[in-house]
């Protein structure tokens, strides 16, 4: 949805998703071999989990976009940087607080700054 507004967002927007399902990736293959299913159904489970991204980027790029207004697509990326931002709010940054370590800042301060960079990159 982020292309609909501008290229430049819809190339940031890619890129970030992109970065966020190999650590996504890695945690849910570790959740399924930790719920001792076999290794068919982990890898099964864990290609599925891995489409699911694409399959709906891809479909809301073709099918959506004609039904949506500007005025919807702008409450949809709203709604979607709202969630994300709960996300980090509520679990990511408290957990760095329970376990104090400065890898756990580190990572989230480098992640803030790839943003910085590709929004810098892309001029948004």
């Amino acid at each position: 949805m982020s292309f609909d507004v501008s290229r430049s967002l819809g190339l940031v927007t890619t890129l970030a998703v992109i970065a966020h399902e190999f650590p996504e990736g890695l945690i849910s293959t570790s959740l399924f071999s930790y719920s001792k299913l076999k290794r068919s159904k982990i890898v099964s489970y864990s290609v599925l989990v891995a489409l699911a991204t694409p399959v709906g980027a891809i479909l809301t790029f073709f099918l959506a976009r004609d039904f949506f207004s500007q005025s919807f697509v702008g409450g949809l990326l709203a709604l979607t940087a709202g969630t994300f931002i709960y996300v980090a709010a509520s679990d990511l940054i408290p957990e760095t607080h329970e376990h104090p370590r400065k890898r756990n800042s580190l990572i989230i301060l480098v992640g803030i700054l790839f943003i910085y960079i590709l929004s810098s990159i892309f001029g948004l």
